[in-house]
């Protein structure tokens, strides 16, 4: 009789690669995908039928899916390893390495999503390209394969490669096929927005330079609430089921700046229960202050006058110039301010468009964040990747955790020595100076006595700078002592509080590393979790141990955690991921996270809770909800307002300071403003041009812009803002330049190269292609409510 074993040692090759797929499959695809599957909190559970896209003629389930997601992950792990081997090999003969010029079909580090999303994308457009007679032969496969390979890949070790991440050429040839066909497809309908014509580029410099300050009369749609009646219950109900599914607190970005959504939201989202210690530097030091003694202080004092405590009137004194020089001719060589604005402003220009602007790319599965030369034809045409929730929020904030430095910073300083010498060395010099116009008259007699003149001269110099020094008046110690201990006692502060927070944390991972381990055995079991040892559990007891501040917070949301000190703080090693960022994670429940802020004070954070977001009943919202339908009627009646005051003051001739004034809405002058900012520094110029701001206004968007710089001299416009909370009437107050000027700057700056064109082209361009994607995915009907619905369970 067989061995039960003889199937096995049979087709043990098959059975090793089927085993290798499927633990690739695991560690690469399972994790997001069963994040779709099942939510932390217990979601619902799909089956490999559940439809996740449809389109005319087409539908995706989510078995298909992963399979292409899978394909999609091994294609480019495959064209990533060819194309690095063969550079090596090239480079070790001692040649250079050339990209070649082809799409890049490599993933960038994105996010799973924007894969899945990109393989629905893939396999709609490859359809359509092959009904509308486009076609990819193996032939032309091959060909791709060759170039890709630069050359140095044969049919051995493409084989060998296949082998190794453990795909079949057939699906090799079959995923390339699609992402070729799509590529083909979408560039024949990019070219068409790549250009950009004279008009285009006059009006995308006037959104940057134009400004314009234009007075407004206030009118709060809050004021407005008392005039609405009071809803019915079936108006309730139908805003209830409108934005059920909705969380609050949402921000709509509009040309790159996050803006409060005016739609409700009246699911709870999720929200987590974090505590945390607090080491504070200032407060630390305070209690240091009387450890510091009278002679560190001295001894500090002594260490440091000279470059910490010399009188301000001494300092100047002692900066006197060696010679009598008027100060214009101190600076003959200097270039005037101008030059160097301009040669400032020639460097800016001079830099590649790369270094301004970050295109995103968009290759044919319509993932985001690559880069590729604006010379290649996009092949992805979905949208780019907007910023996670956290980021786009008021997070706003977009508080980095380390700030860009000014650009000013950049520009260096002059290696060019001060005219300015301290009193020692002028002494010196002129000592010096004294001795050779003396031996100069002597005719060089007293020359041939060396040795004993170079003594008795350098003598001389080292009294004369003992005397220099001298001069020098230093800040009495009495005056400065107080400012010394507390700089002592900061120091102090920080080591000590280093050497707590050490042990600190050192003792809750060592708690928490065999807890974490039970957690997932429980989980694996699907068996209860383990309570959490008390150490983890409450912080109080840390704190009393180790003098640190113990604090917790309430159930908080992601928008809320981010608007608190602490959500605002960052990791301590990286210093790349913000508090309410980790915490809405991967940060397991009980697991210790340090961070620091801007000021240096460190912060121990764990989650202690973590509540899933949920769909809330009807009557637990019905206030909500009406206060939601209010807010709505209430702008209706101040736009309505707003439009009858415009209207009146437009048939008055009266500026609408006075017809506003008169029924007691508060009218402002706002500052000058664009319509578009690249921002201060070039970290914001590289983000590309953003939606500019018109204080003291609030929440000013595309349409406010748009109307504001079409405004007429005497003409008066009723215009709402993004949120719905202002009805504004505006009125142009007066433009900083004229047509004619705006146009003379425009004409030299397209002589001299604008530093922002390329930047303002590129940006037009990324418009134009997620138009071209929205425009082709309307044709098409294509919906992917399915796979929304989906992701957005496992991210609740």
């Amino acid at each position: 009789m067989a061995s039960p074993f003889y199937l096995f040692r049979k087709y043990q090759r098959a059975f090793i690669a089927i085993a290798a797929v499927i633990a690739m499959f695991i560690f690469v695809v399972a994790d997001p995908l069963m994040s779709w599957l099942q939510s932390s909190g217990g979601g619902p559970q799909r089956s490999g039928n559940t439809i996740v896209a449809t389109w005319d003629g087409g539908e995706i389930n989510l078995m298909e899916l992963e399979r292409l997601t899978q394909r999609r992950y091994k294609i480019s792990e495959f064209l990533r390893n060819l194309i690095g081997r063969a550079a090596r090999t090239i480079e070790q003969e001692g040649g250079t390495a050339l990209p070649p010029n082809l799409p890049d079909f490599i993933l960038p580090n994105t996010n799973p999503q924007m894969v899945q999303q990109g393989c629905v994308t893939t396999r709609v457009f490859s359809q359509l390209a092959m009904e509308s007679g486009i076609s990819v032969s193996d032939a032309f496969v091959n060909h791709y394969l060759k170039e890709w390979g630069l050359g140095q890949a044969g049919d051995t070790e493409i084989a060998n490669l296949l082998s190794q991440i453990r795909l079949s050429d057939k699906a090799l040839f079959a995923g390339l096929r699609e992402l070729l066909l799509t590529h083909f497809y979408t560039s024949g309908y990019s070219l068409a927005t790549a250009g950009v014509t004279p008009e285009q580029r006059w009006q995308d410099w006037k959104k940057i330079n134009e400004r314009i300050i234009v007075e407004a009369a206030e009118l709060p749609v809050d004021s407005f609430l008392a005039e609405v009646p009071d809803p019915s219950d079936a108006d309730l109900t139908k805003l209830y089921d409108q934005h059920k599914d909705r969380v609050g607190e949402f921000y709509d970005l509009v040309d790159g700046v996050p803006l409060r959504s005016p739609d409700p939201g009246f699911r709870i989202p999720r929200q987590v229960k974090i505590q945390y210690l607090t080491a504070n530097v200032e407060d630390w030091s305070q209690k240091l202050l009387e450890t510091v003694t009278d002679e560190e202080i001295a001894d500090y004092y002594e260490r440091n006058k000279r470059t910490q405590f010399v009188k301000s009137s001494a300092s100047t004194s002692a900066a006197e110039p060696a010679q009598s020089t008027s100060i214009e001719g101190l600076f003959d060589d200097e270039p005037a301010a101008s030059d160097k604005d301009a040669e400032s402003a020639e460097d800016t220009q001079t830099e590649s468009p790369e270094d301004m602007a970050e295109p995103s790319e968009t290759p044919a599965d319509g993932e985001a964040g690559g880069t590729e030369a604006t010379s290649e034809t996009s092949t992805d045409l979905a949208p780019t990747e907007e910023p996670a929730a956290d980021e786009a929020k008021i997070d706003s904030t977009d508080e980095g955790p380390l700030p860009d430095s000014p650009a000013s910073e950049d520009t260096g300083a002059s290696n060019r020595p001060s005219p300015f010498r301290l009193v020692a060395i002028q002494n010196e010099a002129t000592s010096t100076s004294d001795d050779e116009a003396g031996d100069d008259k002597a005719g060089g007699a007293e020359g041939e006595a060396g040795s004993e003149e170079a003594t008795a001269e350098a003598d001389e110099q080292a009294d004369s700078a003992d005397d220099a020094e001298e001069e020098v008046e230093f800040e009495p110690l009495e005056n400065v002592a107080d400012q010394i201990r507390r700089s002592l006692a900061v120091d102090k502060a920080v080591v000590e509080l280093q050497e707590i927070c050490d042990r600190t944390m050192a003792a809750l991972e060592e708690e928490y590393t065999p807890y974490g381990y039970s957690v997932v055995e429980a989980r694996s079991s699907g068996s209860e979790a383990p309570t959490p040892p008390a150490k983890l559990a409450d912080y109080k007891a840390l704190a009393t141990e180790t003098g640190l501040i113990s604090e917790e917070t309430v159930l908080l949301s992601q928008q809320q955690l981010a608007d608190t000190q602490v959500g605002r703080t960052v990791d301590s090693k990286s210093r790349t991921k913000l508090v309410h960022q980790a915490m809405f994670g991967d940060i397991q429940l009980y697991e210790p996270f340090r961070a620091v802020d801007l000021a240096g004070n460190t912060y121990i954070v764990c989650k202690t809770e973590d509540v899933p977001s949920r769909v809330p009943d009807f009557e637990d919202v019905r206030d909500d909800v009406a206060a939601a339908w209010k807010k709505a009627e209430a702008a209706k009646l101040a736009l309505a307002k707003a439009q009858a005051l415009s209207k009146a003051a437009t048939d008055s001739g009266d500026r609408i300071t006075i017809v506003a004034g008169a029924e007691n809405f508060d009218v402002v002058t706002t500052d000058a403003f664009s319509w578009l900012s690249f921002g201060a520094t070039q970290a914001d110029m590289r983000r590309g041009p953003r939606l500019a701001q018109a204080p003291p206004l609030e929440s000013v968007d595309e349409d406010f812009m748009t109307k504001a710089f079409d405004l007429k001299p005497d003409e008066k416009i009723a215009v709402m803002n993004h949120d719905q909370t202002y009805a504004y009437v505006i009125q142009l107050s007066r433009r900083e330049q004229t047509k004619d000027e705006l146009k003379q700057r425009f004409l030299s700056d397209s002589v001299n190269g604008w530093f922002g064109g390329q930047v303002m082209t590129t940006a037009r361009f990324q418009n134009a292609q997620r138009q071209l994607y929205s425009n082709l995915t309307e044709a098409i009907d294509l919906n992917l409510d399915g796979l929304e619905k989906i992701l957005a369970d496992s991210q609740q």
